[in-house]
């Protein structure tokens, strides 16, 4: 089997602890991850199901590691037909009032399409760089919910004034 590594970096513009509560909020997972709808499992296990298909097929998953606003770790066993196994290193820090992170992913190919490792390394990015603009979408959306939900709840409790009386732009 051939094997391949791709590695991302990058800064989130939030807490790493806003990161993490969007990264561990399992049934978050299908609004910025393409083609998953839905993430289960208790403890440690994993199970992913992916579309297309009517049913859909699940992938097992182990999380290896979790230190919440710090690092992640998975294994993924069968993530696609193409890919016997992937490993998944996420580590994460503050940066700047934002949050740092570096993504490592580790892949083996199943035999008969170790061949075409070049070829499932660039789809493996592509779709790496994918998940990324869609958890940072999600980052920016739960953020702008927040501050709309931390702004509705001022405006009841002062009757739509400011502490100094003078009325809360919209």
């Amino acid at each position: 089997m051939s094997a391949f590594e791709i590695e991302l970096s990058g800064c989130i513009e939030a807490s790493p602890e806003a990161t993490w509560d969007i990264l561990s909020d399992r049934d978050a997972v299908p609004e910025w991850l393409d083609d998953v709808t839905a993430v289960t499992g208790e403890g440690s296990r994993l199970l992913v199901q992916r579309s297309p298909g009517p049913a859909g097929e699940w992938i097992e998953g182990t999380i290896r590691e979790s230190v919440p606003g710090e690092r992640l770790a998975l294994g993924l066993t069968d993530p696609s037909r193409l890919l016997s196994q992937a490993e998944v290193q996420l580590l994460l820090g503050p940066d700047d009032g934002g949050t740092a992170y570096r993504l490592k992913v580790a892949c083996q190919a199943r035999a008969p399409w170790s061949v075409l490792s070049p070829l499932l390394r660039l789809r493996a990015q592509v779709a790496l760089h994918r998940a990324v603009r869609g958890f940072r979408a999600a980052v920016a959306d739960r953020i702008a919910a927040d501050r709309r939900r931390q702004r509705s709840s001022r405006e009841t409790q002062t009757g739509g004034a400011d502490p100094a009386g003078f009325p809360l732009a919209s």
